[in-house]
């Protein structure tokens, strides 16, 4: 910087053109790596593959330490510069072209042959020169191929709507404010025009019915009431009234409207015309959210987790877990340092919420030091969470069962696959973030080559990792918490395991353990807790508290912790 600052302003720009020349020359360097790195197929050869197979890019995912998306999106570059497009490689190696523009170009004339797509480059290259005084932006280099894409291949145009239609998608994101986005992509104009009409006459309609809400929150609340399954076999009719329903004021709307007419309000319905219906509500599949009992019991504010989704907030979780008690509810103790002890299944709910239905298919994980429990519930803070409280000290200290033992069958039970994902909650493949319940359970040792179904030999993977270790040659062991993969290549690369329940920075002066009352009995039923075999693969029987003792009740007389 300081260098910088000696120089005039036009030798400014200078350097500055010249070290954005470098970066394309040392970008054109990397593609020319990336492109000999997937065509290579073994680790001590020379040898090259006349092109990349479907395993080439997890080599440069786990190398770089890409999520494979991105490690895709680097492979395809580095063909179309390196290997269909040459020229635009040359340019940016000889830092006349930089890494935006070769990118535009190369992926505006994918549809065409090779003979047009390199009359193309070779009429738009001039224009892109970096340094030079009519240099294209990337968004007139659009336009540019654009004309002469249509000049050279009439069918061009056609050729790539199809192709884009063919890979038409939906994605679903996180936001950067914890909200999520659900997006439709590559999708026919036409039906996205009349998708987007029927959102805004109903959005129009409920306006007109009184609804105060802005209307993009209608429009945004109908897209999920249509894709979620909660306005599953109503019409545009039984919809509007769905809507209208779920006003937060809709009980009272009557009475203000006429209020704020000057009118009196109508009067109440007789006593015999029948409830109105409930609205109808989602089936909540695909929502997994894990939240510690602390941050239930009000005891702190930790952000909870939503697989797949990331984290929320600790009064979004409370919400969640009030409005979906209809869902399975999971328990998972953990251990001082943050792993497994035990998992399973509570049919318990705080008093006041509703039981378990089968049409709810979310899943409500809660979380919990197994040596906190005791303490939690002799404190009884929250007495309507006393029925959780008293049936997780049931399964506490539940004496051993055989549930997860199934050394012998080809796929884990229900169980002992519950157990493996709690202990794992995302794929175990380099860089990978897929969520484990949506994945496959792998056996580490094959099952077909003598391998058990226990704990201490499956693992998580999505189904991409899993072919690769199947079926690329990658190799994968455990060494305590971490796994190590080898590729096809030789290179070791390390995914570590993660704990449960993370260490996270205290909210109180004091921790929550502190500051409950202890009970000697209790302290001794499960301390030191061990870790599920699921976690340990040294282990291969799980430790188990000692017999249960007879739970001691809180006195009435005494007094609360402070909190």
């Amino acid at each position: 910087m300081e260098g910088l600052r000696e120089l005039t302003g036009r030798e400014v720009v200078e350097v500055l053109r010249e070290l954005y020349a470098d970066q394309a020359r040392m970008h054109a360097a990397l593609l020319e790596a990336v492109w000999e790195t997937v065509l290579c197929g073994e680790a001590d050869s020379t040898r090259r593959m006349t092109d990349p197979d479907e395993w080439s890019a997890d080599e440069v995912r786990a190398a770089l330490g890409l999520t494979r998306p991105a490690a895709t999106r680097l492979v395809s570059e580095a063909h179309d510069t390196c290997h269909r497009l040459p020229d635009l490689h040359e340019a940016m190696a000889a830092g006349r072209l930089d890494p935006a523009r070769a990118r535009v170009i190369a992926d505006w004339v994918t549809e065409l042959s090779v003979a047009h797509a390199q009359q193309v480059v070779a009429a738009v290259l001039p224009k892109c020169e970096l340094g030079g005084q009519t240099c294209l932006t990337t968004g007139q280099l659009t336009e540019e191929i654009k004309t002469l894409a249509v000049a050279l291949d009439p069918e061009w145009a056609r050729r790539r709507y199809e192709g884009s239609l063919q890979d038409r998608k939906v994605v679903g994101s996180r936001t950067a404010d914890g909200t999520a986005k659900l997006s439709g992509l590559n999708l026919a104009p036409e039906r996205v025009a009349a998708a987007v009409a029927r959102l805004d006459g109903l959005a129009k309609a409920a306006k007109r019915a009184g609804d105060k809400r802005p209307i993009d929150q209608l429009r945004a609340d109908l897209f999920c009431g249509m894709t979620d399954g909660t306005y599953r076999g109503l019409n545009d009719d039984q919809i509007l009234a769905a809507l209208l329903a779920s006003r937060p004021d809709a009980g009272n709307d009557a009475g203000n409207d006429a209020a704020e007419r000057g009118k009196p309000a109508p009067a109440p319905a007789p006593a015999s015309e029948p409830e109105p219906e409930p609205a109808p509500e989602s089936s909540w599949a695909g929502v997994h959210l894990k939240v510690r009992l602390t941050t239930l019991l009000g005891l702190d504010r930790y952000p909870a987790e939503m697989a797949g989704w990331g984290t929320c907030h600790a009064e979004l979780a409370r919400q969640l877990v009030d409005q979906l008690g209809a869902a399975q509810w999971h328990y998972t103790f953990t251990c001082p340092d943050g792993f497994l002890v035990r998992t399973g299944l509570t049919t318990a709910r705080p008093t006041g919420v509703r039981k378990r239905q089968a049409s709810c298919q979310a899943v409500i994980e809660i979380v919990v030091p197994a040596g906190l429990l005791p303490k939690l519930l002799e404190a009884n803070l929250d007495p309507s969470w006393g029925p959780v409280l008293n049936d997780l000290y049931e399964h506490l200290t539940e004496p051993k069962t055989q549930r997860l033992l199934d050394p012998g069958r080809r796929v884990p039970g229900a169980a002992l696959r519950r157990e493996v994902v709690a202990a794992l909650r995302t794929c175990v493949g380099s860089g990978c973030r897929a969520p484990a319940r949506t994945g496959d359970i792998d056996h580490r040792h094959d099952h077909a080559k003598g391998g058990q179904t226990v704990g201490a030999n499956l693992n998580p993977v999505c189904r991409h990792d899993h072919r690769v270790k199947s079926e690329a040659g990658w190799q994968l062991r455990r060494i305590g918490d971490t796994f190590e993969w080898t590729t096809r290549l030789g290179h070791v690369y390390l995914t570590p395991v993660q704990p449960v329940l993370p260490d996270l920075p205290a909210q109180h002066p004091s921790e929550p353990e502190d500051d409950l009352p202890v009970n000697p009995d209790r302290d001794r039923l499960g301390e030191p807790w061990q870790r599920s075999t699921a976690w340990d693969e040294t282990r291969h029987r799980r430790a188990e508290p000692e017999p249960q003792q007879p739970r001691p009740r809180p006195h009435p007389d005494d007094d609360p912790p402070p909190f």
